[in-house]
């Protein structure tokens, strides 16, 4: 299922954008309301995070693209902040 859809931010929702991408936080803006998504759905109860690491999973799995231990180890710090 693919959904495309327009957007407006104004205010402090445009300022976090703004400073999601500027700190490295998303790469872009498309990535960064896709995490929002993501969070969102978490926290209403609607996708836990087994359920994620499933679909992390399947998605490197269907690239293609083989990951090191050390890309891993780094990939995992980054996502906790270290």
């Amino acid at each position: 299922m693919n959904t495309t859809f327009t957007v407006r931010l104004q205010g402090r929702s445009a300022e976090l954008l703004d400073t999601l991408l500027k700190e490295g936080y998303s790469a872009s803006k498309t990535e960064a309301v896709r995490t929002a998504l993501i969070f969102y759905a978490m926290e209403m109860g609607l996708l836990s995070s087994k359920q994620l690491h499933r679909l992390a999973l399947k998605a490197v799995s269907e690239s293609g693209k083989k990951h090191t231990d050390e890309e891993i180890r780094a990939c995992i710090q980054d996502a906790r902040g270290k």
